[in-house]
């Protein structure tokens, strides 16, 4: 054999060492590759299983702005729209006891306005815990005319209707309305705590008045 057969057999030997090589190499590649676009598709399918349903219903909404719109504190002040709450009466208070005065100020003058426990409806659950009604004279009037109806008890544990208070208008536009709760809602005393008594909770609320007294009132119009 010639040098020069020796030298294109010695060629073809490495191209075909390439080729084979190459083959090799791309075998891996496309391995590679379908273990990449496997992965792709489950996290894919994990990215859809997991997609977020932007699709809520309307009434979650209303329950949450009802939620908002109740405030932290210990005081209710109704605001505008309705406010749906159900009187208590305090452990040293007789029934007919059951709302105690207060003098409270707005922008300087002093107006009397009256003070009850009371729970609250939150979207279509009763408030689990105490909190203290602030009637201005028009609501305080509103409450008597209901009792004083003879047709629905506000009071009694068992027999007890809820109310709700209806506020319209602004500053002093500002109208109210009183009605009674279709049904009466059941309250078991002993899953309540009152804190304080009514005495101290009315003290509380004319002593954050007095500390205020120079700043926009954050009450109900008079």
């Amino acid at each position: 054999m010639t040098d020069l057969d020796q030298m294109q057999d010695y060629e073809d030997e490495v191209y075909a060492e390439h080729i084979l090589e190459a083959s090799d190499q791309k075998g891996e590649f496309e391995e590679r590759l379908e273990t990449a676009m496997n992965k792709l598709d489950v996290i894919q399918e994990k990215i859809m299983s997991e997609k977020k349903d932007y699709n809520v219903d309307k009434s979650v909404w209303v329950q949450k702005r009802e939620e908002a719109e109740v405030e932290d504190g210990i005081f209710v002040f109704p605001k505008n729209g309705e406010t749906k709450i159900r009187l208590m009466v305090s452990p040293e208070c007789k029934p007919e006891e059951f709302y105690i005065p207060v003098s409270r100020y707005f922008k300087g003058r002093e107006k009397t306005q009256y003070l009850a426990p009371c729970i609250r409806l939150i979207g279509d659950k009763w408030s689990e815990d105490i909190k203290y009604l602030n009637m201005n004279k028009t609501v305080f009037k509103g409450v008597l005319a209901i009792l004083a109806g003879g047709e629905y008890d506000l009071l009694d544990p068992e027999k007890g209707h809820g109310i709700m208070i209806t506020r319209t208008g602004q500053l002093f536009e500002t109208e109210y309305s009183v009605l009674p709760t279709k049904n009466p809602v059941p309250v078991d005393y002993s899953q309540y705590e009152f804190e304080k008594e009514l005495s101290e909770f009315a003290a509380d609320l004319e002593a954050m008045d007095r500390k205020d007294e120079t700043e926009e009132d954050k009450d109900i119009p008079f």
